[in-house]
């Protein structure tokens, strides 16, 4: 890791919620939702963040953001006249947070406000930061409008006028208006039809491009992230299991899970047939109460003894200047299936 190319540096954050029972709300437990996870992400990269729904990717962006309060841990931020801890920053001095780190949704039929004109929606962030009103907002409202490919004669017009792909865009523009360094982008293309989902994640790229953009992108499918990611991080269960750039993990999976999670991409090869991958197996474990050892044992086909006994340290596979961080006993023995990527 490069400290002056960094942007963003999560240290063993956790966040726990209780569990409360009886008249008196006594804590009798706790869901580890995020449970001591590290990572970090360069100036104008894109790391993605997946796993399986429940695995706590959400709870991760919501605590970057300050939308929850982190359990412990740190969250770094790296701008250009100072760093902060956005896990330890006051909630009266949070409005930096706002300016720098803005979220894109999943869903852009429940985020946007069906009572508000898109000039409105996207001008708010700009009036409530009182950096325009009136005529000057309305021109920035225009700019950003035209920035993500929509006519800026629509801003007139209500959230329920446009198609799911205009919304997002939308969506996308209100999280431009403050000229944020990092963009949560959280599973952005999972409410759109397949058809439009290029359309968007292009629209990231290029804006990242154009606008030196830092994003977290989180997602549950691996097949979304393949193009629009340099490092990729797996998530089990409230930790990560593994993190390598893109080209390697998909090519060279080092982690069993990780494994299963790509062969559930489409490949186009005739000479792979479908019928002879396994599916992944079981359920996920609860997290209020989860295994003994490697929270994977009880679904990995790999598992041994140790497995059932130990949870295994992360441990870096380093292949060349690329580090390659996986949490596995066997992590340097096993062969497993990767598929090849352009």
């Amino acid at each position: 890791m490069n400290n002056s190319s960094v942007f963003l540096e999560v240290k063993d954050l956790k966040k726990y919620f209780p569990i409360k029972r009886g008249l008196f709300g006594k804590t009798i437990g706790y869901v580890k939702a995020v449970d001591g996870v590290d990572f970090f992400i360069n100036k104008g990269e894109t790391l993605a963040l997946v796993g399986e729904s429940g695995c706590g990717k959400t709870t991760i962006a919501k605590t970057i953001l300050r939308a929850l309060d982190p359990t412990d841990g740190d969250v770094i931020i790296h701008l250009d006249s100072q760093t902060i801890n956005a896990a330890k920053i006051d909630k009266k001095d949070q409005a930096i947070l706002r300016k720098n780190i803005q979220m894109i949704f999943q869903n852009p039929f429940t985020s946007l406000n069906p009572r508000m004109k898109v000039r409105d929606i996207i001008g708010e962030p700009l009036y409530v930061n009182k950096i325009a009103k009136g005529g000057e907002l309305e021109d920035m409202v225009g700019e950003l409008m035209e920035k993500v490919g929509l006519r800026p004669e629509y801003m007139i017009r209500y959230p329920h006028a446009f198609s799911g792909g205009q919304r997002q865009r939308i969506v996308i523009a209100r999280a431009l208006a403050l000229k944020p360094k990092l963009v949560v982008c959280d599973e952005p293309v999972a409410a759109l039809d397949v058809s439009i989902r290029a359309q968007i994640l292009n629209l990231l790229m290029d804006l990242q491009e154009e606008l030196d953009l830092t994003y977290l992108f989180i997602s549950h499918d691996l097949s979304v992230v393949e193009h629009i990611s340099d490092q990729v991080a797996v998530m089990y269960l409230g930790r990560i299991v593994e993190i390598a750039n893109t080209k390697e993990l998909f090519e060279s999976p080092k982690h069993p899970y990780t494994e299963k999670l790509l062969e559930a991409v489409p490949v186009p090869d005739p000479e792979v047939r479908m019928d002879q991958l396994k599916p992944l197996e079981g359920e996920v474990p609860d997290p209020a109460n989860p295994p003994s050892g490697c929270y994977f044992h009880l679904r990995c086909p790999y598992a041994g003894e140790i497995c059932e006994k130990e949870y295994p340290e992360i441990t870096n596979l380093k292949n060349g200047e690329s580090d390659h961080l996986v949490a596995c006993h066997f992590a340097s023995d096993l062969s497993l299936r990767g598929i090849k990527i352009t």
